[in-house]
């Protein structure tokens, strides 16, 4: 399989990918909630009860030329397949509509959820990026120490360890890092000063200062220990085994020592620590990001979309479900090409 041939093979499987998630959020969240949740109601009153924002306060003779479209422009009374057509139109235009539940909502005016997810994204970019590579590093770091002392005491107790942190739930793994730094630092105990703190809510702003790192330390620990004991699974057979395992037993004819084969050779062609934390673990720690932002109160996608959930505001629900399946195709996608260009033998298979 050529370069080209390849490349194609990979952006027609993440278009699919693409549409089959949008059609997968436009059933969850627009179809099944007409369905369950309205019972004895009408198809317009359902509507406004789960999609359309209260009027504000301060709205005059205009409010209901601005639900009248609102509702066009989502196609409320539509048709599914026409009202399936503008879903993905507004959502791949950005167009999400406005939160409807009291978290993220005003009393003057309506709050777009693009607004919401905007002033959210950075916490939760912050979070993933340094944790994930960080955890790919020292994953892949500890995976090849542990291939050259295979069978002995602490390869078979770092597999133990990684598998008793991965077996836990993560909530429960993030309150034992919060105990432990409340028993060392017993004056920090308390909500985090970015915790949010109820209906009618500011959205904190994004500033890299002593207040954020202070709030940044538990989450992103917690988050680089799920990560890092996932990556050492996944990376420790891949130090000492597959392709490329004849290229290691000719450096081993050859005499070179075995820690210098595993850090020059194994831990370099098997490592590739960011691209692959992301390739094959993305979705795990995505899902652990989730909980573990709203068990520190860590201002993220992640705790705005419990918030949700907890006020039933589906636009934004669904908004963050949108963002975080987009965001992990195209980041598979990506690694996938670039290990097409960067190593030829990927693309020819």
């Amino acid at each position: 399989m050529g370069l080209r041939r390849y490349v194609a093979r990979k952006t027609v499987f993440a278009l699919l990918g693409l549409l089959a998630v949008t059609v997968l959020c436009f059933v969850i969240f627009q179809i099944l909630p007409l369905i369950v949740s309205c019972p004895g109601r009408t198809q317009g009153q359902c509507l406004n009860a789960l999609y359309e924002p209260s009027p504000p306060l301060l709205g005059g003779p205009s409010i209901a030329a601005e639900y009248q479209s609102f509702q066009q422009a989502w196609g409320f009374f539509q048709p599914i397949p026409v009202r399936l057509l503008l879903y993905i139109r507004n959502m791949f235009t950005f167009n999400f509509g406005y939160n409807t539940g009291w978290a993220y909502t005003s009393q003057h005016s309506w709050v777009p959820v693009s607004y919401t997810v905007e002033h959210k994204l950075p916490f939760t970019l912050l979070l993933l990026v340094s944790a994930t590579m960080v955890a790919g590093l020292a994953g892949t770091g500890l995976a090849t120490i542990a291939a050259s002392r295979r069978g002995r005491i602490m390869e078979v107790s770092m597999q133990a360890v990684s598998l008793l942190v991965l077996s836990l739930p993560v909530f429960f793994l993030g309150g034992l890092v919060e105990m432990g730094e409340a028993l060392m630092t017993p004056h920090a105990i308390g909500p985090s000063p970015l915790a949010c703190c109820g209906a009618n809510e500011y959205v904190p702003s994004f500033v890299l200062d002593a207040s954020l790192l202070k709030a940044f330390l538990l989450p992103f620990l917690t988050l680089t220990l799920v990560g890092v004991c996932c990556v050492f699974l996944i990376q420790r057979q891949s130090s000492v085994r597959g392709p490329g395992l004849e290229h290691l037993l000719l450096e081993r004819a050859k005499g070179v020592p075995e820690r210098e084969v595993l850090l020059r050779h194994a831990f370099r062609e098997r490592g590739h620590p960011p691209g692959r934390t992301f390739a094959v673990s993305l979705g795990a720690i995505v899902s652990a990001a989730i909980v573990i932002e709203t068990v520190f109160n860590w201002p993220g996608l992640g705790q705005a979309f419990f918030m949700g959930e907890l006020s039933f505001d589906l636009p934004l629900m669904q908004t963050i479900f949108f963002i975080l399946a987009v965001g992990t195709i195209l980041a598979k996608y990506f690694f996938d090409v670039v290990s097409g260009l960067s190593d030829p033998r990927t693309a020819v298979g």
